[in-house]
């Protein structure tokens, strides 16, 4: 018998005939014994049998169509012998000639190859038309294993898959997708029509709590400029006031000269001014204190289906002017507020996976920028962004933040404000200290629709009130009085536990 892959005959010759027999029934016995399983299992994920017999020479010629694992082999029995075989692909499948009657047919790579087995007399025989997949047996038995309680059904497509069924969340339908892949290798395609059996849908709260505390305290002379101008020294700062002075009043007079009137006038401090001789001396003693307390607290609540995204804000909007060719401004708008945007994903049951991003920002004259005369304040924001695992129901502070700054200035009049005791009327001492803290958390819940009549809204229960009682009492919503508490029903009480005698009502 001869061999032609391709359109080439390969003559079979062979030192002796027995030899080639005893050869290649040995080669046969081995495969069937060494993997009988995997034979078993490409008939069962291909509904096709690893031996097919011609049984009757009536039967011929016949044309058959077989889907092979990869790998795996095919044994074809004839009821006349055969004399030559053609392959259309070597790199598909590979024949070898076992018998004048019998051959064997191993898959070699993915794809579509015919076999023509022609008899002595040239006419046809049999015509194979075979599919070479991967078995994907064993992978059906892989998921049911990785996904317990799933329904994913795996079927041939091309030289890929495709898996379809219902899984309980969208997760596992990723993790059966990269199963499936890492099986395959990385040539093969794999089609995900895995979908979930009920879509969830997730809350999320989101708390962002930030206090700041400011104290501030300022005492001393202070001296901006401390510098003598042609016969003048001035000294200024902080507390308003203003009282006159008579003119033989004691400790003034003595800086008077003659024909010169001591003045005391009014500014922003506790402000002396003395005129003598064409010159002045302006003083200001400084005091001040203040504390600061900011409070801000923002808890916004948002709802989405797992996998899908979605996002929430409260606020407004900054006109930003922006400058264009030929001198033209035009606006951008920023936005600022409250904003939350999150993604979360069912990973199992009571699991979750959220990606977050929380932000707050507020309006602030720090950092101010005035350009063309048009003030643009500045944004101060606060915001964190990430990705966390969490079960329905718990708290998570994503992100936090504790800031502690102190500042301290003095100022004076070299030399003078360093000298003891005295040193105090040349110079201002300055204490600033800002304290913040950030917190912000996140609490995912699995939800479900319900009945309306069971929710309730910030307007339940408010009625404006009358013009009358609107106009004498100042009200803006109608008062109720609160209802009477009912009395309770049956046996009550504390239920004490007695040293000696039990428990007593």
């Amino acid at each position: 018998m001869s061999l032609i892959c391709g359109g080439t005959t390969f003559l079979s010759r062979l030192l002796s005939a027995q030899r080639w027999l005893a050869g290649a029934t040995a080669f046969a016995v081995v495969l069937l014994s060494v993997a009988p399983r995997a034979v078993s299992q490409a008939e069962t994920a291909d509904s096709r049998s690893s031996f097919l017999k011609i049984g009757n020479a009536s039967e011929l010629p016949t044309a058959r169509t077989m889907t092979l694992g990869l790998g795996k082999a095919l044994i074809v029995d004839l009821p006349v012998d055969a004399k030559d075989t053609i392959i259309s692909d070597p790199k598909t499948i590979d024949v070898a000639v076992l018998t004048a009657r019998r051959l064997l047919i191993v898959t070699k790579e993915i794809g579509v190859s015919n076999v023509f087995v022609m008899g002595r007399e040239g006419n046809r025989l049999l015509t194979l038309d075979i599919n070479v997949r991967k078995d994907i047996s064993e992978l059906g038995k892989m998921l049911s294993g990785v996904l317990p309680g799933s329904k994913i059904r795996v079927s041939h497509s091309g030289t890929g898959i495709v898996l379809s069924g219902t899984v309980a969340a969208p997760a596992d339908s990723a993790r059966a997708a990269e199963v499936a892949a890492q099986y395959l290798g990385a040539a093969a395609k794999v089609v995900n029509l895995i979908t979930t059996g009920n879509k969830e849908q997730i809350l999320l709260k989101v708390t962002i709590a930030e206090l700041q505390r400011d104290a501030i305290r300022r005492i001393g002379i202070n001296v901006p400029e401390a510098v003598l101008k042609a016969g003048s020294l001035t000294f200024t700062k902080v507390m308003a006031n203003s009282f006159p002075v008579s003119a033989g009043a004691a400790g003034v007079a003595a800086f008077a000269g003659a024909g010169q009137t001591p003045t005391i006038g009014s500014g922003t401090a506790l402000q002396t001014t003395a005129n003598f001789s064409g010159n002045s001396v302006s003083t200001m003693l400084e005091a001040l204190e203040r504390v600061g307390l900011s409070r801000t607290l923002a808890e916004p609540t948002l709802v989405a289906i797992s996998g899908e995204a979605a996002k929430f804000h409260a606020g407004g909007e900054l006109p930003v002017p922006v400058a264009q060719e030929k001198n033209v401004l035009s606006i951008a708008w920023k936005p600022f507020g409250v904003s939350v945007a999150f993604t979360p994903f069912v990973l199992s049951e009571g699991r979750i996976s959220l990606k977050v991003a929380a932000e707050v920002s507020e309006l602030s004259t720090q950092g101010a920028v005035v350009t063309q005369g048009i003030s643009i304040p500045s944004v101060q924001v606060r915001k964190a962004e990430t990705v966390v695992e969490m079960p329905s129901g718990s708290s998570l502070a994503m992100a936090g933040l504790l800031s502690d700054q102190t500042r301290q200035n003095t100022d004076g009049i070299p030399e003078l404000k360093n000298l003891p005791i005295l040193g105090a009327l040349f110079r201002s001492k300055d204490f600033k200290n800002s304290q913040s803290e950030l917190v912000i958390l996140v609490t995912p819940y699995i939800v479900r629709p319900t009945d309306g009549t069971q929710l309730s809204r910030p307007d339940e229960g408010m009625v404006s009130p009358s013009p009358l009682r609107g106009l004498l009492n100042g009200h803006l919503h109608k008062v109720y009085s609160q209802l009477p508490a009912d009395a309770l029903k049956g046996e009550h009480g504390f239920v004490l536990e007695h040293p000696h005698h039990g428990v007593k009502d």
